[in-house]
């Protein structure tokens, strides 16, 4: 998939995109949750948290997803540094 294909699917340009993948930018959190509904890409694994990519099965879980990303945007801050596993 293409960057500009995958800008597409989530709304957004193929710049946010980019920006994502070279980690100067972090995707909002609307962006991850559509990522995730999309793709089936599990949160914990976007988290660092869980080493399986794909959701097996599971019902999405609205307030999981934001204690997640939440979580993630402190350590971003923290380290001051922002990295998004490339898909």
């Amino acid at each position: 998939m293409s960057q500009n294909e995958l800008a597409v699917s989530l709304e957004t340009s193929q710049a946010a995109v980019s920006n994502y993948l070279n980690n100067s930018r972090v995707p909002s959190f609307e962006t991850v949750i559509l990522l995730s509904k999309k793709y089936q890409i599990n949160l914990n694994w976007l988290a660092g948290i869980e080493k399986n990519m794909f959701i097996k099965g599971a019902k999405f879980d609205m307030f999981q997803a934001k204690k997640i990303l939440e979580n993630r945007i402190k350590f971003y801050k923290k380290e001051k540094t922002y990295k998004l596993i490339k898909v």
